[in-house]
Order: structure tokens, then sequence, then C-alpha cells
């Protein structure tokens, strides 16, 4: 097991944090410290942190984003899993409708030098109005295809799995694949309050037997609880698309994967109706 000195650190400083302001937390995550991982794989703002904090006791959780850091974390689980790449090993994604997540992804960084649409404060973000965040969040060009593409981009060079290979639930919501090396658990983010904790112990049961249920949800990270909430609700009420961007963002094969028809439409006509 060669961590390497600054990971160790890295890690020892991040658990002592935790112990410090949660205790009962770090209990639950040193617990699931030794135990299989679990790779917690998928684009951001789809709530993959409320499913890494859900799943602690369960898995040693690995999160990423990108196909870079699946394989730096995919590394990092073998030096804890000698016999790891016998497999199959388990991954959850989450997918999101891109329009929505596109809304949430800006106001995330709307503070910092990442993008050409970001201030320099949260006074400037509060003070420039919703007129302006509209203007600028229409400026943003690929925040439709940095959804629709990623698992082009990302899940399929990073696990050799591509997923619309596989056929997606969508009466369920969710669906379970299988491969030689990986037992794949997919998620829309939009049925986060309605069958994420059904899914999820559908997994964990079908791998640990039915003693591994998880008795709820672990919310992290919610955008109600950050200082554009209420500007982001205001946002969503005023912002207006063209017939031209919800074409695009919901005629692609990401949607038409992971959702039926008359579930597309319905996301079409919530934003025509603003």
């Amino acid at each position: 097991m060669n961590l390497g000195p600054k990971h160790f650190f890295h890690k020892t400083k991040s658990f002592a944090q935790l112990l410090k302001h949660s205790p009962s937390e770090a209990a639950r995550r040193l617990r699931g410290y030794f135990k299989d991982p679990v790779f917690v794989f998928q684009m951001g703002k789809v709530g993959s942190r409320t499913h890494c904090n859900t799943l602690g006791t369960r898995y040693r959780t690995f999160h990423m984003h990108t196909k870079a850091t699946f394989a730096e974390k995919y590394n990092e689980a073998l030096s804890f899993k000698a016999n790891l790449e016998r497999g199959p090993n388990d991954i959850i994604t989450i997918m999101r409708e891109p329009i929505g997540r596109k809304i949430s992804a800006f106001f995330q960084n709307l503070i910092g030098d990442h993008y050409q649409f970001s201030f320099e404060s949260e006074k400037e973000v509060l003070d420039a109005g919703v007129s302006e965040l509209i203007q600028r969040f229409h400026s943003w060009e690929d925040g439709v295809e940095s959804a629709t593409e990623w698992y082009d981009k990302h899940f399929e060079p990073a696990t050799g799995v591509n997923l619309y290979d596989h056929e997606f639930n969508h009466s369920q919501g969710w669906s379970i694949l299988h491969s030689d090396r990986w037992r794949i658990l997919v998620l829309r983010f939009s049925d986060i309050n309605t069958n994420h904790l059904f899914a999820l112990n559908h997994f964990v049961v079908e791998r640990f037997g039915p003693k591994a249920e998880i008795d709820c949800l672990r919310n992290t990270n919610l955008s109600g609880r950050k200082y554009y909430s209420n500007l982001l609700s205001e946002f969503r009420e005023k912002v207006v698309f063209s017939t031209e961007e919800l074409d695009r963002a919901y005629s692609s094969t990401y949607m038409r994967h992971f959702h039926s028809e008359g579930e597309i439409e319905q996301m079409k006509s919530k934003w025509r109706s603003h």
C-alpha cells in the first residue's frame, strides 16, 4: 500500500477535519475505509456527493468526474485491493438533463477564473441582477455539450463500456448493467427524491445481502444552502430558451437513451412555458 507521503498527509488532514466537525460521520467513513471500492463516476452537478456520503459505510468510495481522475483513482484503489482487476467492480453513474445541469453548473462557477462568465466575489454576483446573469449564461456555449457528450468523452474511454449499447429502463428510472469488469448502477438525477434510495439498496443488497440496506440518503452540497439560492430561484423563473436551444439539448443521443419521448417533451414544455 504505497500512497506516498503527500497523499497520506492529505488524507490524514481531511479525516482530522471531519472528525472535528462530525465525529459520527468520521466513524462511518472509517468503518467503510477498507471495504470494497465503488467508483462514483459522472459529470459534476448531479448529486454524486450525496451518494458518496451515503455509501461510506458499505464501500471505500472513489469520486471523480473525468477519465483522467478515474485512472488516478483506479490506481489508488489497486493499492488497497490487489485483486481489483479480476472484477467485476462497482460503478455508480448519474445522468442529468442538460438544461437544468447547465444552470446548476453556471451558478456553481459564478466566482473564480475558470469561465468568462465568472465574477470575482459573492457581492458582485448578488449585485449583478438576474438580467445580467441570464446574459452571461447564454454566452456559455458549451454548457449543454459538457453533459450530452460526457459519456462519450469520459465514461467509455475510462471503462470500456458504451452505455448506449445497453438498454435503460425508462419506466423504472434506473438500471444495473453487467460486464466482465464492471457492475454499473445508472441513475437519473431527476429521480433522486423518488427512487435513488431504493436503487442504491437494490445495488448493495445484490452484492452484500439484506443486512447492507441503507436507511436514508445523506444529502450534501445542496444548492438551497448556498449564498445564491434565492437568486437561482428567480433565475429559473425568468430564463427563456429558444426552440433551437431546446432541440440541441433534448434531441441528443444522450437524452433519448435515458428518457422517453414523453418525458423529453415534458421537459421542453417546462422551459417553453417560461
